[in-house]
Formats: C-alpha cells, sequence, structure tokens
C-alpha cells in the first residue's frame, strides 16, 4: 500500500483542512506537521499560480518586519496578523510594480482566522518559512523555460 499524495490533492489543501488544529502547540511554537506535508501543499500551489520566488520571498520578509513593528500592539493577534498581511502585500506590490499573486494573498487571509494569539504569529512566521523553503526547492529543481 502507498501513501502517495498527487498533485491534485496538494493543490485542494486549504488552511482550514490542516489549520483546523491550530497554529501552535501549548509550547507556543508550529504544530510539526504543518512544516511537512500542508507546507509543501502551499508551495505546489504556489508553483501552479506561477507566484515569482522573488514576490513570495518579499512578502515572507515584509511580514515578518511589519509584525516586528506591531508586536504586541493592540487589538486581537489575528486582526493585527490580517493588518499586517495587507500592508505587506501593499508594500511588495509597489516594490515589484505588480498585482500581488492571488494563491499568495488569498493563502495569507484564509490564515488569519487561525491565528488567535501572539503564539500563533509566531507560528505561523515559522509555517510561512517552511512553505518558503519548500517553495524554493521546488523552483530549483524545475526544468529552465529554454531547455523545455
Amino acid at each position: 500500500m502507498t501513501n502517495d499524495i498527487t498533485r491534485e490533492q496538494l493543490l485542494a489543501r486549504q488552511p482550514q483542512d490542516y489549520l483546523r488544529d491550530g497554529l501552535s502547540t501549548a509550547a507556543g511554537t508550529l504544530r510539526p506537521e504543518l512544516s511537512g506535508m500542508p507546507a509543501f501543499a502551499v508551495a505546489t500551489q504556489l508553483d501552479e499560480a506561477m507566484a515569482s520566488p522573488q514576490e513570495v520571498a518579499l512578502t515572507f520578509e515584509m511580514l515578518k518586519q511589519v509584525l516586528g513593528v506591531s508586536e504586541g500592539g493592540a487589538g486581537p493577534a489575528g486582526e493585527r496578523f490580517l493588518a499586517a498581511s495587507r500592508e505587506a502585500l501593499d508594500h511588495v506590490a509597489r516594490l515589484l510594480s505588480k498585482v500581488n499573486n492571488i494563491v499568495l494573498d488569498g493563502w495569507l487571509e484564509d490564515c488569519a482566522p487561525f491565528v488567535k494569539t501572539e503564539a500563533d504569529i509566531q507560528a505561523f512566521i515559522a509555517l510561512f518559512q517552511a512553505v518558503l523553503q519548500q517553495y524554493t526547492a521546488l523552483q530549483a529543481v524545475k526544468p529552465s523555460a529554454e531547455g523545455a
């Protein structure tokens, strides 16, 4: 018996599927299982949507910076996360002079309801870092367009 997961199954995975048990452990860290197949599923979705590696990496870095500025700020963690996501995406769109990738934008928005605490914010950053690592690896093994 094999546990192979198809590309279609990876593309169908949504935050409500893998985040229903939350982002963080009781110790306040990313649930370890999220850095595996869920991160790879998001990376696969970004690949399918042709997100540029620059946009994904820049969004990750910008989100960290914006969240760092608002760390412990007023309001619920989920609201601050969503506002920081919007701000990060706006900065990236301006820096790259293009509209944000719809899958990246949607993923951040879809994850926001699962961010409930400061620990969840830190756990999400760890999840995004795992996604970025998986995405970078996927891009590295893709055949070049000129070799196709």
